[in-house]
């Protein structure tokens, strides 16, 4: 998951900088409207609430102040789910981590009616998340915008670099550095895995730190080869001066250390 979203930072940076490709062939020609991303995966997370449900996977969620704002339906769907999930039917065998059954008789989570949970059909439920995911890539990819085009012979006739597809890379240390569509990017990938959005950011630092050193010791190999060639000698330099893929190294423990804290910054490369 982290070099996935390697991929969408080098192609589909969360800032607002313009970038051009050398041709209309070039990977990254299109570019993603971060605002109707939002948008939509916004409105295909709501999907399962719209009728009042809490949805799957909400219900771990839930917190003592919710209930009271809790319609009944919502606390009969909550309840039957914790009572399938935690309470083991069977008392006289007893799971390991089920509740006692002294406070089940306690506080009973059946239906006070004596009626069941509605049983859930699986497969209308997947195939109702299907329609819904290609209807939210089709609303995405129709948002999508085409970069302007600034072939490599304009560019020589100019004087002046332009600034391409993966340049002005940033890099996020901490939650606090993500601006609010890369936050909402790097959720969505981190609730895919189940990890915290603290982990997603570290794990995409470290991973950038991976491939920054692989590409600086290709560099490093290229120099002393060309050095050798020539009888030169090899200057080791590695900045970019602010258009390289990644710049300098960051310091992956001091990131570690920051994630909790308030202070830090995001490096631009």
């Amino acid at each position: 998951m982290a070099l996935v979203i390697v991929a969408v930072k080098l192609y589909h940076p969360f800032d607002t900088l313009d970038r051009y490709a050398a041709s209309l062939t070039r990977l990254g020609i299109f570019q993603i409207d971060w605002e109707a991303w939002c948008s939509h995966h916004q409105q295909y997370a709501k999907r399962e609430t719209s009728d009042g449900k809490l949805g799957r996977g909400n219900e771990m969620k839930i917190k003592e102040q919710d209930v009271f704002r809790m319609s009944e339906a919502q606390l009969d769907e909550y309840l039957d789910w914790y009572e399938k999930t935690w309470v083991n039917e069977a008392a006289r065998r007893p799971r390991k981590g089920d509740l006692p059954q002294e406070l089940l008789d306690m506080f009973s989570t059946s239906r006070l009616d004596g009626s069941v949970a509605p049983a859930v059909d699986i497969t209308e439920t997947i195939a109702a998340d299907q329609v819904a995911l290609d209807a939210k890539l089709a609303a995405v990819q129709a948002s999508l915008r085409t970069r302007g085009v600034i072939r490599e012979e304009e560019e020589a006739d100019r004087g002046e670099p332009v600034r391409r597809i993966g340049s002005f890379y940033k890099r996020y240390r901490k939650e606090g550095d993500l601006p609010p569509h890369a936050r909402t990017f790097f959720e969505a990938a981190a609730s895919l895995i189940g990890a915290e959005l603290s982990t997603m950011v570290l794990a995409v630092l470290q991973t950038e730190q991976l491939l920054l050193n692989y590409r600086n010791g290709e560099v490093r190999g290229r120099r002393e080869e060309e050095g050798e060639e020539h009888g030169m000698e090899v200057v080791e330099e590695f900045g970019d001066g602010g258009e390289g893929f990644m710049g300098e190294a960051e310091d992956i423990e001091s990131a570690k250390d920051s994630l909790d804290s308030d202070g830090g910054s995001s490096d631009d490369s």
